[in-house]
């Protein structure tokens, strides 16, 4: 029998290597080497003059120079100010707890804002610099709407801020009463479940307490969950609807109202305005607070939107719920079923309009290596001293608790310095920068963030919609790994094009009775002035007016009626922004609707088309024809298209606002041309884009008549 040798212990292999003894065992081969050189150069090692550049980077004596002069004229100025370069790439790279970046003139940066400057063009607009498109002449529309179909698309709107009301649940219903008009389309069930916490709504936001009641812009708002039913604790059977059974109108509630920000300091003086003149009431104490620079919102839409979200929203095991000492978070191996199906869209738990409460892991870590390191937090101190708990109290808390501090994440540097020991630890090396990991940090980060997921899969849209609203400093964390794993990032041009694609209306443009839409159309007429005196007078466009002069459309009784309709071409042709909608004649509708081989094409001539808007006194107006061939050619207004057509999309659809009375009128004349069985809900109408002589045929369908959501905005 064959007797066992003791094994002998593997030897770690050497940390230092001794150089001498290296080249001198490596000495012949290098002797060797030089000898074929030599031969081939002919013992000449100079270098050819041709092939020398020219270069002083070797040479300190230009420095030294510098150095001998100021000592010489005693100018030593030891506190310089550091390069501008250097001190933005600090600034930029800061991630701040609360509050937006800041340039010298006061505009405001996203926390992506270094990510899109070098990938987008860059604008001032609404206090922000915000990532306008792509570089290009604003092509590419083809390419985005393929992404939206076959794939997903992010867009980085923390530009939006909520506005927080705090008070008893009975004056908060009050205050929105005032300044809510809630969508007709939320049913009686749907507004239970808002108020409950478990879903949120839409509205547009008015002027409270006047006469004259005037729009500001379309809203979404969402009430916190009673402190009794969290909205994440989806162990407990229908836990989503367990919330509807709690009435209590003394309990202190707090409500979330959403704002664009091309509207945000006129509907936040608006909400305090109502929550003041609630706060007259005896006994009641309303708090309205702005979260502007605290929250962050990032969009997340298209076909494949929710397995994007799987692969970057990794929940971690629910919290103690009691006031004890929290403990190390850690990833639950046996996660619930319900929250592993949120992002189904069968889930009835989890309909359109839902908010869910979630708490998620640092998206940089993948979920396997979550486990092992948040698991190696309990037993190793290599993590250093980063803190678990989200909040800065220790206790339990979601998003609704960001007032009271939520704290950063990790840096990366140390999630590379904890990689680094990682590898350094698999190939059994001793790793000398350990003993980095656990100094001190100057501030406590987190591993773990609270979000609220917003879902949008109405059953009549063709896209999947989620909305993250997170901690401000954390939309960075999660807008790297949302990129990287495929989406693709869009800025406020192509959002425009995906609304319009979906045919959902896009603040500003589509909202002509809101002062943000005076603003931005002004600033948009200025660009165009300046765009045009760069060009000779011999090339200039022809004038038109940037923001549609609506005054021009006849209002019965003198009362305007903000009706959308959708617009399809009938046969061909591409309605612009700003193209005017003008009601037909029956005559045209029987030459441009026949199938004859003859075109008929009705146009106005070029002598009208350059005096049909006039500017008289500063204000564009409508110029009549008075010739007779000027009179036969011109048909009446009745509204203009505010969203044109999407070069490269499928089924092309211009949105537009027409006169109510006039749009009836003109369904009444063409219904009684036709016989009952024939008449369809689709009005004809002329639309003629501004630098155009040419009318074309157009099929409007009327939004509210199909019982959407007209109030959703992108």
């Amino acid at each position: 029998m064959a007797t066992k040798h003791p094994q002998t212990p593997s030897t770690p292999l050497p940390r230092a290597i001794n150089v001498t003894r290296f080249a001198e065992s490596r000495g012949p081969e290098l002797e060797a080497l030089h000898s074929i050189v030599s031969e081939r150069l002919n013992g000449d090692f100079r270098s050819n003059r041709n092939k020398r550049r020219r270069t002083t980077g070797y040479d300190n004596r230009v420095g030294k120079k510098r150095f001998r002069k100021r000592d010489k004229n005693e100018v030593v100025d030891l506190k310089k100010k550091l390069p501008r370069r250097i001190r933005r790439k600090n600034e930029l790279r800061k991630n701040e707890e609360v509050g937006f970046g800041v340039s010298g003139d006061g505009t405001k940066r996203l926390r992506t804002h270094v990510w899109h400057a070098k990938r987008f063009r860059m604008s001032k607009i609404w206090g922000f610099y915000l990532p306008i498109g792509l570089h290009g002449s604003g092509r590419g529309s083809r390419s985005i709407m393929k992404s939206v179909r076959d794939g997903v698309v992010v867009h980085d709107s923390s530009y939006c801020a909520a506005v927080q009301l705090e008070g008893p649940e009975e004056n908060l219903l009050s205050i929105l009463s005032t300044v809510l008009v809630p969508s007709e389309a939320d049913s009686e069930i749907l507004s239970r479940k808002v108020i409950s916490g478990v879903a949120y709504g839409s509205a547009m936001l008015h002027h409270g307490g006047t006469t004259c009641s005037h729009t500001i812009a379309p809203v979404t708002y969402m009430w916190r969950p009673h402190e009794r039913s969290e909205i994440n604790d989806l162990d407990k059977g229908d836990g989503l609807h367990n919330t509807e059974t709690i009435d209590n109108s003394s309990a202190l509630r707090l409500v979330w109202i959403w704002i664009h920000a091309a509207a945000f300091k006129e509907g936040f003086d608006a909400v305090d305005c109502a929550s003041r003149r609630e706060n007259e009431k005896v006994g009641t104490h309303v708090n309205c607070i702005s979260l502007e620079g605290q929250l962050g919102k990032v969009e997340v839409m298209g076909s494949k939107a929710s397995q994007l979200l799987q692969k970057i929203l990794h929940p971690v095991k629910s919290f103690l719920q009691n006031n004890m000492d929290m403990k190390e978070c850690s990833v639950d191996e046996t996660q619930d079923e319900a929250q592993l199906n949120i992002f189904n869209s069968e889930n009835e738990d989890c309909t359109s309009s839902s908010v869910i409460s979630l708490v998620i892991n640092d998206p940089r870590i993948s979920i396997g290596k979550a486990e092992d390191q948040t698991s190696a937090g309990n037993q190793d101190s290599t993590l250093g001293p980063v803190s678990s708990p989200c909040s800065r109290n220790g206790e339990n808390m979601n998003l609704w608790h960001a007032a009271n501090g939520i704290y950063p994440p990790v840096e990366e540097s140390v999630l590379c310095a904890e990689k680094h020991h990682q590898r350094m630890a698999f190939y059994f090396l001793n790793d000398q920068s350990r003993n980095m990991l656990n100094e001190p940090s100057k501030e406590q980060c987190s591993r773990v963030c609270p979000v609220l997921l917003l879902k949008n899969n109405h059953p009549k849209n063709s896209i999947v919609r989620w909305s993250i609203i997170l901690p401000i400093s954390w939309v960075k964390t999660f807008w790297i790994p949302l990129v990287s794993l495929g989406g693709r990032a869009i800025g406020l041009r192509e959002k425009h094009w995906i609304a319009c694609e979906v045919g959902l209306p896009y603040f500003p443009s589509d909202f002509p009775g809101c002062n943000a839409y005076s603003c931005f159309m002004e600033n948009e007429a200025a660009d165009s002035v300046r765009s045009a005196e760069l060009r000779p007078p011999s090339v200039r466009p022809l004038c038109v007016p940037t923001s549609p002069p609506w005054d021009v459309v006849y209002y019965t009784f003198n009362k305007k009626k903000i009706v959308r309709i959708l617009l399809h071409a009938y046969k061909d042709g591409v309605f612009e922004d700003g193209a005017v909608v003008c009601a037909p004649h029956l005559s045209d509708l029987a030459f441009m609707t026949s199938r004859s081989d003859n075109k008929f094409e009705l146009q106005i001539s070029d002598t009208l088309l350059r005096s049909y808007f006039v500017q008289p006194s500063g204000k564009w107006d409508l110029q009549e024809p008075s010739d007779p061939v000027g009179t036969e050619s011109h048909r009446w207004p009745i509204g203009f298209v505010t969203t044109g057509f999407v070069h490269g999309s499928k089924k092309p659809v211009a949105g537009a606002l027409c006169e109510a009375v006039l749009l009836a009128r003109l369904r009444e004349e063409q219904w009684n041309a036709v016989p009952s069985k024939r008449r369809k809900k689709e009005i004809y109408v002329l639309v003629r884009n501004l630098r155009s002589m040419a009318y074309r045929l157009a099929r409007a369908e009327i939004v509210l008549e199909q019982q959407e959501q007209d109030v959703e905005y992108m």
